[in-house]
């Protein structure tokens, strides 16, 4: 049989007497127990949010990652060619199916102002004929070997590539 009496006096249950019972620490330490379970699954919630954060972020990397991938889907883009140079005397262009390297181009003449006169002509700033009507035929062609000195070529030969008359 149970009796009780006022809080200041003793408690007693079925045999056994106490003076006083700490029922706050047994509801705290029963509500601990009670708790753990939620405590775990709060943690597991928190860490089920980090690997979320997680690939939330690899999500966005990868994304980012596509997008500068498709930028380079067109080959055109890795077989175009540039061409420089280094001198404002040489011009450089590439064409479509240019091969890629570094070129040197290597000049082994220069070009020279020319000015002949055909055998008969007093000099090159005489008038030609007799006021009759004259033709003019040119020859053109290459001029090969031989040495150029004070503008006459000896030893040299010429290929003719094509005329022209003029009356």
């Amino acid at each position: 049989m149970a009796t009780s009496s006022s809080s200041t006096g003793p408690v007693s249950t079925a045999g056994v007497t106490t003076n006083s019972i700490d029922v706050s620490s047994i509801v705290s330490q029963l509500m601990t127990v009670q708790s753990q379970p939620v405590t775990l699954l709060q943690n597991e919630i928190s860490s089920y949010q980090s690997k979320v954060t997680a690939l939330g972020t690899v999500q966005g990397a990868v994304n980012a990652f596509q997008t500068a991938v498709q930028g380079l889907t067109s080959a055109s883009q890795y077989q175009s060619m540039t061409a420089t140079s280094s001198s404002s005397a040489v011009g450089a262009t590439a064409s479509t199916n240019a091969v890629a390297g570094n070129y040197t181009v290597n000049v082994t003449n220069l070009a020279a102002a020319q000015s002949l006169t055909t055998p008969g002509q007093s000099s090159a700033t005489a008038a030609i004929g007799t006021g009759a009507t004259t033709t003019l035929t040119f020859n053109f062609g290459t001029i090969s070997g031989g040495t150029l000195s004070g503008g006459v070529y000896s030893g040299a030969t010429f290929t003719p590539s094509g005329s022209a008359s003029k009356t």
